[in-house]
């Protein structure tokens, strides 16, 4: 299978049918024909792990769910859910070992882009833990902790005829002096309250077992049953950095860019690949100071939100 992220070709590789169903339903309408890659991921299932590294881990994140170690001939990365990602030296492919959890836990797409990350970043493509649409050919995205707003505000407005570039991560990349927003397809994970708030919701798809022979979470779904067709790039028009609100209406206000920047930096910056470390910084700087930054508290008026976000999008 190869998939178009950007203007970059990925191959997937697996000889495992149920990592090929996963796939498949994550990156419907993202796939292209077979014609050369630029970037290759193999991918295995195995019962168990193979044993990490007797040395300790060069980097931890702050969850304790990524773990980071340096091995012979490149960086090992270790998922507490139940996999691995060896990202070789000067390589253009990486190798996945995935645990049936990491696929019932809907795990696999964020050590996929967690893995794919330095390889699509030597390229100029950057990733960001975010959420994104798009409306008169501009992206907002939504910038936040888990738990944040950011899934139900973006799939509110997708009800509301907006298109999704993405529910968890965007690809961003500068072009000409514009920072562009790139689709990229996911898995949404579905809380009770996001539920609650968004009754439109087509409930009936939501835990699907899309994939033979391993249970799927019950509160998760591809986005792609989600959409017709997949937002173009689109230059990015307004940073919204949400809160969830114990308040009727919605409250946004202008963000001072260097907080901005400090969240940003904290959510999306990969500070166990040195390699990159400084042109990660240089973008996501460049970012926060040339687009449009919103601290965005969040209220119980879904029905006003379409308005709230057009207004900074629009003269």
């Amino acid at each position: 299978m190869i998939i178009r992220l950007g203007e970059l070709r990925i191959k997937l590789t697996t000889q495992c049918a149920a990592i090929s169903a996963y796939w498949s339903m994550i990156f419907a309408g993202a796939t292209v024909r077979n014609e050369g890659s630029d970037i290759e991921l193999r991918a295995q299932l195995c019962d168990a792990l193979p044993p990490l590294p007797p040395q300790a881990p060069f980097f931890r994140d702050t969850n304790g769910i990524l773990a980071a170690y340096d091995v012979d001939g490149g960086t090992l990365l270790h998922f507490l859910q139940g996999g691995t990602v060896f990202v070789p030296d000067g390589s253009d492919s990486i190798n996945l070992i995935l645990t049936e959890n990491a696929i019932t836990m809907g795990a696999i797409e964020d050590m996929l882009m967690v893995g794919l990350a330095p390889l699509l970043r030597r390229r100029g493509y950057f990733l960001l833990h975010a959420a994104g649409v798009c409306s008169h050919d501009q992206a907002v995205i939504f910038v936040g902790q888990s738990h944040s707003g950011k899934t139900t505000t973006a799939l509110n407005l997708v009800l509301n005829g907006w298109e999704l570039l993405s529910n968890d991560v965007i690809l961003v990349r500068e072009v000409t002096g514009k920072m562009m927003a790139y689709p990229v397809p996911d898995v949404v994970t579905f809380r009770p309250k996001t539920l609650t708030l968004l009754p439109q919701l087509p409930v009936e798809k939501i835990g699907q077992q899309f994939v033979p022979n391993i249970p799927i979470a019950d509160n998760i779904m591809p986005a792609s049953q989600l959409v017709t067709q997949w937002s173009a790039p689109v230059p990015i028009g307004a940073l919204c950095f949400t809160q969830i609100g114990d308040r009727p209406k919605t409250l946004i206000k202008t963000l001072r860019r260097a907080i901005a920047l400090s969240i940003i930096l904290q959510e999306s910056a990969d500070m166990w690949d040195s390699e990159t470390v400084i042109e990660q910084t240089d973008l996501l700087t460049q970012l926060c100071m040339s687009i449009p930054c919103y601290r965005v508290a969040l209220g119980t008026d879904l029905a006003d939100h379409p308005s709230h976000f057009e207004q900074l999008i629009t003269p």
